[in-house]
C-alpha cells in the first residue's frame, strides 16, 4: 500500500480529503463537520505494540470533543482502519439522509457496525 502521504485524490473516498499533518494521517469530510485521524503516539507511556492512535474530532476545533476509537500497530493498518471508518460514516450519512455528523456520532457506535478488518477481527465462537 502506498504511504498515505502519496495517496492521490483518486485513492481517497469521494466525500473526504487528505489533510496535511505533521503527526499522522488526517482526513476531513467535505460536507460534514468531522475529521478522522491516525496519530503516531509519541508519549513515553504509550502502548509500544500499537503506537497509532485512531481518533475522531470536530473539523473546526482541534481541541473539541476528540473521541479515541482504538489503536493499531502499523501505518498501513492505520490507513486501512481510516478508510473503513470513512466508509462507515458515509453509510451513516446516507442512511440518515444527510443528517449532520459530529465526533460522537462518528465514533465507536458508527464504526463498530463496520465489517471486520485485520486490526478488528470477527469475534471467535467459544
Amino acid at each position: 500500500m502506498d504511504s498515505p502521504h502519496r495517496l492521490g485524490d483518486s485513492r481517497v473516498p469521494l466525500h473526504w480529503e487528505l489533510v496535511p499533518s505533521d503527526n499522522g494521517i488526517t482526513f476531513r469530510h467535505r460536507t460534514q463537520p468531522v475529521v478522522v485521524e491516525a496519530v503516531k503516539d509519541r508519549d513515553e507511556n504509550r502502548d509500544w505494540n500499537r503506537p497509532w492512535l485512531l481518533r475522531c474530532r470536530e473539523r473546526a476545533n482541534e481541541a473539541s470533543h476528540t473521541r479515541e476509537i482504538g489503536r493499531v500497530t502499523t501505518e498501513v493498518d492505520a490507513v486501512c482502519a481510516l478508510f473503513d471508518w470513512m466508509e462507515c460514516i458515509d453509510d451513516r450519512i446516507e442512511r440518515t439522509n444527510g443528517a449532520p455528523v459530529n465526533s460522537w456520532d462518528a465514533g465507536a457506535e458508527t464504526f463498530e457496525r463496520g465489517r471486520p478488518t485485520p486490526w478488528r477481527p470477527e469475534p471467535q465462537n467459544g
